[in-house]
């Protein structure tokens, strides 16, 4: 069954699916554009790009104590770094963490617990550089990392 009910969503299956509303072709438009973004770069000089970012990435975040989850032959363009928390993690610490990093700082970040440690996803993309990466580092020291519950 699709995701997404539709205005006669009280009328039960299938009715509820019927009509979804206003159809948005945005992403259907946005694919020639995409398509030459990625030829202008190349793909595989994007995806090392992002692997590199992420990959020196690293040291700005491990200076507050953080610490990968996975080796470098593990992980592409993307990487959960663990931080360092006073007591047990939690999804309110997590929240207050995006949160925070936002509205003080104006860093968006990815984070969240598993298995009682407090995750912070790092993202490499064609659009980012290493100085985000820094400026997202020291947001998160300027809020009490390393150790902040």
């Amino acid at each position: 069954a699709p995701l997404a009910v539709s205005h006669w969503f009280e009328d039960g299956f299938p009715r509820s699916f019927d009509y979804t509303g206003t159809r948005d072709a945005t992403a259907w438009l946005c694919v020639p554009d995409a398509l030459s973004f990625i030829a202008e770069f190349g793909l595989e000089a994007m995806m090392a790009h992002n692997r590199t970012l992420v990959r020196d990435g690293i040291a700005k975040f491990a200076q507050l104590g953080a610490r990968p989850t996975a080796e470098p032959g593990y992980f592409a363009a993307m990487l959960s770094m663990q931080l360092p928390t006073i007591g047990p993690a939690s999804p309110e610490a997590a929240a207050f963490l995006l949160h925070e990093m936002w509205d003080q700082h104006r860093v968006q970040i990815a984070a969240s617990v598993v298995e009682g440690a407090l995750l912070l996803r790092l993202s490499g993309q064609i659009y980012c550089s290493l100085d985000d990466f820094a400026r997202a580092a020291e947001a998160l020291d300027a809020l009490g990392w390393p150790g902040r519950p």
